[in-house]
């Protein structure tokens, strides 16, 4: 669903929509924290979505993992047990914290 069709769909519910846009391998630093501050300012519940839910799992994983909350390679194993595959994760945050 275009985001232009989920965010009008989430206002005619009363929802906030925050819209996010990232491919896995292009996450930079600015994408994590735009998504930690939607996590940590918008009204709860939070529904967080994209297509399979990789995305998404990435971002909050890897604003974990900058943050101190858990180890990459243990969330990536966690991942993996719920059916996501999140194996760059190690490298996205040596390559977030370098930047």
């Amino acid at each position: 669903m275009p985001a232009a069709v989920a965010g009008d769909e989430a206002k005619r519910h009363g929802l906030a929509y925050v819209y996010i846009p990232v491919t896995s391998s292009t996450i930079s630093a600015a994408d994590v924290a735009a998504f930690e501050r939607a996590l940590t300012e918008s009204p709860k519940p939070i529904v967080a979505h994209c297509r399979s839910g990789t995305r998404t799992y990435l971002l909050w994983a890897a604003g974990q993992a900058l943050g101190g909350k858990a180890d990459p390679a243990t969330m990536v194993a966690t991942a993996a047990a719920k059916g996501y595959d999140i194996k760059t994760l190690p490298d996205l945050v040596a390559r977030l914290r370098r930047a």
